[in-house]
């Protein structure tokens, strides 16, 4: 190779196949055929905060039911599911950005190009990381964040690295957080994990 010749390594990825599989997510958890395809403004930020365990989600959603009869559901954890957020996400009571530990994760750019919007959601419940210690700790006593999520969206989708499905909050603006679980799945009977 001539010193003027540049090799550059590129990411071949299949694009249709990662909306194949969100269409796929979708149509499990609804239990019927997507009826349409949205597009977000948004792209995945270089990083998100770890801040702790989520122990549910609670989201409203027509599955089971007519379309257009919603009903609320709350899924609980049924193992260990960390969550993710971009910065300013936590708010405390007087609208001021909750002051959180955790390491920062990077998302390296690899993360999937589509993904299956599930509900509305209309929260989750969090055990922060303790603040101001060692490493990052989750609290003994079991206390929770509860965390209301307006006008936003529970998404999930299929890590094209490791192919595991998480669940991310988000709106058609922003992504805010990421849910993750090694047995965190999306089936017929909806999250679970």
């Amino acid at each position: 190779m001539g010193h003027d010749q540049t090799v550059t390594r590129r990411i071949i990825r299949n694009v249709e196949e990662e909306r194949a599989e969100a269409k796929r997510i979708r149509e499990t958890f609804m239990d019927r055929p997507a009826r349409k395809v949205e597009h977000m403004g948004w792209s995945w930020p270089s990083s998100m905060r770890e801040v702790g365990e989520c122990v549910a989600v609670m989201y409203s959603s027509d599955k089971w039911q007519d379309i257009g009869d919603y009903a609320d559901y709350k899924h609980v954890a049924e193992g260990p599911q960390l969550v993710c957020v971009k910065d300013g996400f936590l708010l405390d009571e007087d609208g001021e950005e909750l002051d959180v530990c955790g390491p920062r994760v990077e998302l390296n750019g690899n993360m999937p190009t589509s993904i299956a919007t599930l509900a509305p959601i209309i929260g989750i419940q969090i055990r922060l990381y303790e603040p101001h210690g060692k490493g990052h700790r989750l609290p003994k006593d079991g206390s929770l964040y509860h965390v209301g999520v307006r006008r936003a969206k529970i998404g999930a989708a299929r890590h094209p690295d490791t192919g595991e499905v998480f669940l991310c909050v988000f709106s058609k603006d922003d992504v805010a957080a990421i849910i993750t679980g090694r047995h965190l799945d999306v089936l017929k009977d909806g999250i679970v994990g």
